[in-house]
C-alpha cells in the first residue's frame, strides 16, 4: 500500500513539472508560429490571435537568446494593442525575466517599465510600484552608462 502511495505521489510530481527543461523548443516551428502572426498584424480583430503566437513562437526559442526576449516582448505589445492586458502584462514581465537572465539590463528594464504601464492601465498601483522599483534596481548597476541610467529613470517616473 505504502509502495503504491509512493509511486502515486511521484507520478503526480512528475506531471506537475513543466516540460520546457527537456524540450529544447522549435527554432522552426517558432519561425512558422512568428510568419503567421505577422500575417495577422494588419487586421486589428486578428491582433489577439499574433499575440498569441507571438508567444509560442518566444516559449519555442532557445532563452538564453536575445531573439527569445525581443519575441516575447513583441507579443507583449500586440497583446496590449488587443486589449488583452493581464496577457500584455504576463509576457513583458517574461520578456524582462529573459532579458535579465541574458544579463541585458537595459532591454530587461525597458520591458519592466512597459509592464508597469500596462499595469497601470490595468489599476494594479501595487504591482506598478513592484516593476518601477525592479527598474530602479536594475539602474543601480554599474554595467549601465550614466546616459543609458537618466533614460531608464524618466521612464519609470513617466510609468
Amino acid at each position: 500500500m505504502i509502495k503504491r502511495i509512493g509511486w502515486m505521489l511521484a507520478i503526480a510530481l512528475l506531471v506537475g513539472q513543466p516540460l520546457a527543461a527537456d524540450d529544447p523548443g522549435d527554432p522552426e516551428r517558432a519561425a512558422r508560429y512568428r510568419a503567421q502572426a505577422m500575417d495577422y498584424l494588419d487586421r486589428p480583430d486578428r491582433w489577439y490571435d499574433a499575440a498569441v503566437l507571438l508567444r509560442r513562437a518566444a516559449e519555442e526559442l532557445d532563452p538564453a537568446t536575445e531573439d527569445a526576449s525581443r519575441t516575447m516582448l513583441f507579443a507583449g505589445r500586440v497583446f496590449a494593442q488587443a486589449k488583452s492586458y493581464p496577457r500584455a502584462q504576463s509576457a513583458l514581465e517574461a520578456a524582462g525575466e529573459l532579458a535579465l537572465a541574458r544579463g541585458d539590463l537595459s532591454h530587461a528594464a525597458r520591458a519592466f517599465v512597459e509592464a508597469a504601464h500596462v499595469a497601470s492601465v490595468r489599476g494594479r498601483s501595487s504591482e506598478v510600484g513592484e516593476l518601477a522599483e525592479r527598474v530602479r534596481l536594475i539602474t543601480a548597476s554599474p554595467l549601465l552608462s550614466a546616459s543609458e541610467k537618466s533614460r531608464l529613470q524618466g521612464l519609470v517616473e513617466a510609468a
